[in-house]
């Protein structure tokens, strides 16, 4: 939001999460999204094929990326979200394609080793222990599986003084986040014994807006950063570091 613009939305009292996130799912596939454009499209070319695998969404909301999964003819597909209502939007968009359930992503209500793909997207900023996420991951991927995870670049938000909000009635909700580094995510997940690689310098870019990473449940991360939206390989496991113009 830009103060001082007339024609800029008020912005809302503080409300709880669960209030917030119960308003947003009212508005969130009516509301363009460049971020979560760019990341679908960055994303969507790294993941392996999904036929025939166990595919879990963690954080699913209103199944935006279950939408996308479901053609591609999984073995399983499962959203997992804890807003009440996020859930009940995506099980009605998705129908029998998903099974879409109300948890937590610090314990997530699936057994151990259930999963061949585990995405969290967009997800790890409202999780206040990254470390439990980390490990709930490592719990559910079975070995030879992998792991993507993607967020908001933590450089780029702090430089721009981004805050994450949505608008709702002419009303601009801000949602509460946990600001972390990249050396501090990859901490969380190295903890959990998912091993990250060559990250090279890509936290101190300024023109990166998200992040994106993918990794083996085995434990290597093997990332390619994107300068301005043209990807480099590194490995058969990627993850972007994605730029716009």
């Amino acid at each position: 939001m830009v103060h001082g613009n007339p024609n800029s939305p008020k912005l809302a009292p503080p409300i709880g999460a669960r209030e917030a996130f119960a308003l947003w799912s009212t508005v969130y596939d009516h509301q363009a999204n460049p971020l979560l454009s760019l990341e679908q499209r960055f994303l969507s070319e790294a993941m392996r094929q999904v036929r025939d695998l166990d595919v879990v969404d963690v954080g699913c909301g209103t199944g935006r990326w279950l939408t996308w999964f479901a053609p591609h003819s999984p073995a399983s597909l499962t959203g997992i979200d804890s807003s009440p209502e996020m859930v009940g939007r995506a099980r009605r968009k998705l129908g029998p394609r998903a099974t879409v359930l109300l948890g937590r992503a610090e314990s997530l209500p699936l057994r151990h080793l259930s999963a061949d793909l585990l995405l969290a997207s967009f997800v790890a900023s409202y999780v206040p222990e990254l470390s439990q996420l980390a490990a709930e991951a490592r719990r559910l991927v079975r070995p030879g599986g992998e792991v993507y995870l993607s967020d908001l670049h933590p450089a780029t938000a702090s430089a721009c003084k981004w805050k994450r909000s949505f608008k709702a009635a002419e009303t601009e909700v801000e949602l509460s986040t946990c600001t972390r580094s990249i050396k501090e995510v990859i901490s969380c997940f190295e903890a959990a014994a998912i091993r990250f690689a060559g990250t090279g310098d890509s936290e101190t870019r300024g023109d990166d807006c998200s992040f994106s990473s993918s990794s083996r449940s085995s434990g290597d991360l093997h990332p390619a950063t994107s300068d301005r939206g043209s990807a480099q390989d590194v490995s058969c496991r990627r993850s972007q570091y994605a730029g716009v113009s």
